[in-house]
């Protein structure tokens, strides 16, 4: 979602991730990145056994409030591929200073 403080800086990129499919998001989530796969059939669970897996678009990231605390959800990161892009490493330096923001330390 451009403007988000989430992906303050950030342009369109690509990685090699998992998707959390069928995720519901709560209201009161405000997703700023998602993902887009499409309908396959992919290894899944400890042994890796076929799976047919909808496409669709999902949630990757979202931010909410928490009592008087900020709440920044990001799922990248599985298996260290998205920790090599800048794009990534942004997205996680934006969540922390927004989560900061207005928390008492």
């Amino acid at each position: 979602m451009p403007g988000h403080p989430g992906v303050d800086g950030i342009a369109d990129f690509s990685t090699n991730d998992e998707l959390y499919m069928g995720l519901a998001i709560k209201d009161g989530n405000d997703v700023f990145i998602t993902g887009v796969a499409e309908d396959g059939t992919y290894p899944w669970g400890p042994d890796r056994n076929p799976q047919f897996m909808p496409g669709g678009t999902y949630p990757l990231g979202w931010t909410r409030r928490y009592g008087d605390g900020n709440v920044f959800v990001l799922l990248l990161g599985h298996d260290g591929r998205s920790f090599e892009t800048p794009e990534f490493q942004k997205i996680v330096l934006n969540g922390v200073e927004w989560a900061a923001v207005g928390v008492a330390v």
